[in-house]
């Protein structure tokens, strides 16, 4: 009796261990599918970082080449407008163009200014190739009061102000130059980078004779 009670209890344990071991396998096929599917998973997304990285970077590389590009170009053009400014300044009008007329490289300035040119309706003609009036206290105060619009952000009446300057005295310190800037660069004023732009180009380029106080205030300027 004894001997029948142990062998049913082997049996049993036999089968216990057969279940156990059943159970410890199909664990082992499930984790071994789960690490699987998260080593594919972690895999597909480093490639698919790796593969938007690149395209990020060769972005990144257009960008800055297309900025060089642009700086290129408006560097080209300020030496076009500088070149033609001085022939301007020392021809009137009619000369000029007789000037462009006989001289291939006038005449290439000339068209290479008007086609690199921004579009811009408002941009008014050289005026120092008109009469040459000569009211400086007008044009002083009137260079004042566009310096004052222009660096508490009121560009319409800079503009206007410039303008009057130039108006009054042909030709006054670089008002024409300025009122010019604002002209083609108005529409992008609001833009903290353009509006550095705009203003270290008048610090540096267009401050001769100046006001003082007038040229502290745009180097003083927050952006």
């Amino acid at each position: 009796m004894k001997l029948l009670e142990d062998k049913h209890l082997m049996e049993k344990l036999e089968t216990f261990q057969k279940q156990s071991r059943r159970a410890a396998f199909i664990s082992l096929i499930g984790v071994v599918f789960l690490t699987a599917s998260l080593l594919y998973a972690s895999y597909k997304l480093n490639s698919d970082i790796g593969e938007k990285r690149d395209k990020l970077t060769n972005m990144n590389a257009e960008i800055a080449e297309n900025e060089s590009k642009l700086k290129e170009r408006k560097d080209e053009i300020e030496k076009l407008e500088s070149a033609v400014a001085a022939l301007s300044n020392q021809l009137p009008a009619a000369n000029l163009n007789k000037a462009a007329q006989l001289n291939p490289d006038v005449n290439a300035a000339l068209k290479q200014v008007k086609a690199l040119e921004p579009s811009n309706t408002n941009v008014t003609p050289n005026p120092k190739s008109a009469a040459n009036p000569k009211d400086a206290a007008t044009a002083s105060a009137e260079e004042k009061k566009a310096f004052q619009a222009l660096t508490e952000g009121r560009y319409d009446e800079a503009i206007k102000a410039f303008d009057a300057a130039e108006r009054a005295y042909n030709g006054y310190n670089n008002v024409w130059e300025i009122s010019r800037l604002l002209k083609v660069n108005k529409a992008e004023m609001n833009n903290p980078v353009k509006k550095r732009e705009v203003f270290e180009t008048i610090e540096k380029k267009y401050s001769w004779r100046a006001p003082a106080d007038s040229l502290q205030k745009i180097k003083s300027a927050k952006f």
